[in-house]
């Protein structure tokens, strides 16, 4: 696959999911990535946040991979799509334990970048990509999206600015709108919630998971969601270690049509997308540490030579050379 110019300074990196127990070595990925994100801003004026390895999107990896383990086997693959991909981490962990993901986002480098990323480990059949602009909405996307076809919607830090929250939360909407008329006018929160039945698509469950680390957006989603018809399931989390760094403060979200979220506090066992997304973050909460002390928490927030806004792994890495980051040292940038 041919590559354009401004990421033609690419280098073999690995993306590290981590183990479960957290003892456990993470799982190396490897992965192309930019090297220097800052030098891909100036050549190509595109915005160069995708380009960063974010803590949040290895939280969503992992997320994405303990789903697919507790579900197991389904009778229909689950479908997702992330938005404001980035690196596409989530997607491409997606695809890689048997899901039909598509990455979406506004910059067309990020979009080759995870298309070729799929080329190399094996996993185009699995995973497409398409540009939105979750500000335009669906009948924006290139090329052209269903949204009643996703059983799940991903997304990463993509609250960075409180101004994200309406357009997300219309994007759902609209999505399950468009689920709810294709099941006759019936939402999935009609269904038998506690039914034991392996077919996920046949429950038509729909659901979208967001990884936040303490955006001005998260609080301004939770607060809008009743008015688009949204519940919202909130797990806050501290002192999460995670492949790239420690996060001091992290959220998932789950978000789910109103009726239906009524119910999520419900389930607690079975095959659902529910129940497995809410015992994921059961485990990734038991990994986190001990709540440091404010003069440990001062002198965390920003590893040395860490750009301020982002973190990457090294330049240059081999399988081999790859540690998990000194939970001691790193820290998640501050909220934009």
């Amino acid at each position: 696959m041919a590559l354009p110019p401004t990421l033609e300074a690419l280098v073999e990196s690995v993306l590290l999911i981590r183990g479960d127990p957290p003892e456990c070595d993470p799982t190396r990925v490897p992965l192309l990535r930019v090297a220097r994100p800052e030098e891909q801003l100036r050549l190509s004026k595109q915005c160069d946040l995708w380009a960063f390895v974010w803590t949040s999107s290895s939280v969503l990896a992992d997320v994405v991979r303990l789903m697919a383990s507790l579900l197991g086997e389904c009778t229909s693959p689950v479908t997702s799509l992330e938005i404001g991909a980035g690196l596409g981490l989530g997607s491409v962990s997606a695809a890689l334990h048997g899901w039909s993901a598509t990455a979406t986002d506004t910059v067309p480098d990020a979009l080759r970048l995870i298309a070729l990323n799929a080329d190399r480990l094996g996993v185009s059949p699995c995973l497409s990509v398409s540009q939105l602009d979750w500000h335009k909405g669906w009948a924006a996307a290139t090329p052209p999206l269903q949204p009643a076809s996703f059983d799940v919607i991903l997304g990463a830090d993509v609250l960075f600015l409180s101004s994200n929250a309406r357009p997300i939360l219309a994007l759902l909407r609209d999505a399950w709108r468009e689920h709810a008329a294709e099941d006759g006018g019936e939402s999935h929160s009609g269904r038998d919630m506690s039914a034991r039945t392996p077919d996920i698509r046949a429950r038509r469950e729909r659901m979208a998971l967001l990884v936040d680390p303490g955006r001005p957006g998260r609080d301004e989603l939770e607060a809008l969601a009743g008015e688009y018809g949204i519940a919202v399931t909130r797990r806050d989390m501290a002192c999460l270690p995670t492949s790239v760094a420690l996060m001091k403060e992290c959220t998932i979200l789950i978000l789910t049509p109103e009726r239906a979220g009524r119910a999520v506090s419900e389930i607690a066992v079975g095959s659902s997308l529910l129940a497995s997304a809410l015992r994921a973050c059961e485990l990734i909460a038991g990994r986190c540490s001990p709540v440091p002390s404010p003069i440990d928490a001062a002198g965390s927030q920003q590893a040395p030579g860490k750009p301020a806004y982002g973190y990457t792994l090294p330049s240059v890495v081999g399988p081999a050379a790859v540690q998990t980051p000194d939970a001691s040292t790193a820290g998640e940038p501050p909220s934009a």
